[in-house]
């Protein structure tokens, strides 16, 4: 039902959100708000259902057919066999919300780190420019080391098939 609405919407440039989301939104936070809900939650939605639709269905014949109610077919079958695929789904999408974070900084804000960078380059400041994009790159690979740390400890068994 949302797939063709989700397919349409995924592969459109984000930024091209931005004018809109300042006039909707006005400039501050809940237009940044909106643009990393869109850019992220298609991402998850197509990685999610790529995810269930890669589930073995021999496995839920069997679950089903030892008795296994609904509700434990999706926490002992579904999920187990999902979530290795939707933490590198949300990982990529993290990557792509700081991105788009970042992008609707540079164009309609008044602060944060997008902005110190646009701002220091009108004024020929290399030096804020370097270390804006440092802060914007160390920042970025914590939350993946954060969220790669998630998943060893919540997805233990993923990759050592």
């Amino acid at each position: 039902m949302l797939n063709p609405f989700v397919q349409f919407l995924r592969p459109l440039p984000k930024i091209a959100l931005i004018p809109l989301a300042v006039v909707w939104l006005g400039i501050g936070e809940a237009s940044k708000f909106f643009l990393i809900f869109i850019a992220t939650f298609l991402s998850v939605v197509v990685g999610a259902s790529a995810a269930v639709e890669r589930i073995g269905r021999s496995r839920i014949r069997v679950a089903q057919t030892l008795g296994a109610s609904r509700k434990q077919i999706f926490l002992r079958v579904v999920l187990p066999d999902t979530l290795p695929e939707l933490f590198t789904t949300v990982r990529l999408s993290i990557g792509i919300g700081w991105t788009s974070l970042i992008a609707a900084e540079m164009v309609a804000a008044s602060s944060g780190l997008g902005w110190m960078v646009i701002n220091a380059s009108s004024y020929l400041r290399t030096d804020i420019v370097m270390l804006g994009i440092l802060l914007l790159g160390g920042i970025g690979y914590v939350l993946d080391l954060l969220l790669l740390g998630l998943q060893r400890l919540f997805v233990p068994w993923a990759g050592k098939e």
